[in-house]
């Protein structure tokens, strides 16, 4: 099912319009702009698996910040986290996982969304349909519900890059009747509570906590839904984040885009938000 007004606030934040976010666009080329985030393993994640390899996922810039404060908070006290086993939480490379930059559809098979090209524009303005022509797609030609028009279970918002799988081998999707049941018995997923009470405290939904609503119950899942204003109040107010990447590797910072984001939120330098050199 197409929930119009959600669509239309993560399209209205999170998608880089060429006619209205045309510097994120322009500078990261294209209308799913991604920068790299990491989370740095504890030393007791590292002696476990002799290596210190930082876990990287891609997001949207203007959620990042969100990401990168989980990502602190769970490396002071993931060290004490405990699985619903009772078993040590440890993350490592390949727990956590950002889908590709394209729109998806959600599915209603536990094996993940549907991937199609659901640009959608209904505007039938010439220069609108131009503009689609070329790949572009305009603000001033969307309607509420254009980018899930093709999609019959909704449009999956991780497209916009707001969102994060977390160790989904060992917290697979579910139908919502087997997930009642799963939950009595207490084998619904193994994350730390601690750990989903973190997501959810920087604005993130669990997507264990959506039995009896919409076809699949998403232990894995955690997707972003606040604004980027207040994600970035709220990071100006906390201690220095890491400098984000261009790429996987993270050798080289996007200091332009952080600059940028920065400025737009916060009319603050980007060295007030980040460790910069």
């Amino acid at each position: 099912m197409i929930d119009k007004n959600l669509e239309s606030r993560y399209a209205e934040h999170y998608f880089a319009w060429a006619d209205k976010e045309t510097f994120i666009f322009n500078l990261l080329g294209g209308h799913f702009p991604r920068v790299y985030v990491s989370f740095k393993p504890t030393q007791k994640m590292c002696k476990l698996h002799n290596s210190c390899s930082p876990v990287t996922v891609a997001v949207h810039p203007y959620a990042a910040p969100a990401f990168q404060m989980v990502f602190e908070d769970l490396y002071e006290y993931a060290d004490q986290m405990r699985t619903p086993d009772g078993s040590p939480f440890i993350l490592e490379p390949g727990d956590l996982f950002t889908p590709l930059s394209s729109l998806h559809c959600l599915s209603d098979s536990p094996v993940g969304a549907d991937v199609v090209m659901a640009h959608v524009m209904t505007s039938q303005k010439p220069d609108c349909l131009s503009s689609i022509g070329l790949g572009l797609y305009n603000k001033s030609c969307y309607t509420a519900g254009d980018h899930g028009a093709k999609c019959p279970h909704g449009i999956d918002y991780h497209s916009y890059g707001v969102g994060i799988y977390v160790k989904e081998g060992e917290n697979p999707s579910v139908s919502q009747s087997e997930a009642s049941g799963l939950e009595q018995t207490g084998d619904l997923h193994q994350l730390p509570e601690a750990l989903i009470a973190t997501f959810k405290r920087y604005g993130f939904e669990w997507g264990g906590d959506t039995i009896g609503d919409g076809v699949l119950v998403q232990p894995a899942r955690f997707t972003l839904k606040t604004k980027p204003d207040l994600i970035w109040r709220a990071a100006s107010k906390g201690p220095p984040l890491p400098p984000w990447g261009t790429g996987q590797s993270m050798a080289k910072p996007a200091t332009t885009v952080m600059e940028y984001c920065a400025k737009r939120f916060t009319k603050q330098d980007a060295s007030k938000i980040f460790k910069l050199k």
